[in-house]
């Protein structure tokens, strides 16, 4: 196996793109699709798929508006308008979720607080209890 150079990075990137996204396969004539780890790895010429090789076929894809998303065990490829459509998170949510978390936390900390001094109150009470 050869090391990867970004002209292989490049040439990966454009067969996912061009000649996969647009080849009939699967029941369907065209569009998204997973590849394997190792199908990835033997178009990529390595024998080890490293974060960097990752990173850098990631963000080669993009440029060409795909996306390459790592699902452990394989990664799904698609385009990029695709995902941009998907339907986004008011900012409303995000505040509530925020809220919602910050008072779970904040519960916690209380609880851990108290369960400290308990700890303590029972620490001392021991010791007196021993004079």
């Amino acid at each position: 196996m050869s090391i990867v150079t970004n002209k292989r990075i490049l040439l990966v990137s454009l067969k996912l793109s061009v000649s996969a996204y647009e080849t009939k396969f699967g029941g369907k004539k065209r569009g998204r699709f997973l590849i394997t780890r190792s199908d990835l790895r033997e178009l990529l010429g390595v024998s080890k798929l490293t974060t960097d090789t990752i990173d850098k076929l990631a963000e080669e894809c993009l440029s060409i508006d795909l996306a390459l998303i790592d699902m452990e065990d394989c990664f799904a490829v698609m385009e990029t308008n695709m995902i941009l459509n998907w339907r986004k998170i008011t900012s409303r949510l995000v505040e509530e979720f925020r809220n919602e978390i910050d008072s779970e936390l904040t519960e916690d900390e209380e609880l851990e607080e108290l369960l400290t001094c308990i700890g303590t109150d029972a620490l001392n009470e021991e010791d007196e209890e021993d004079e």
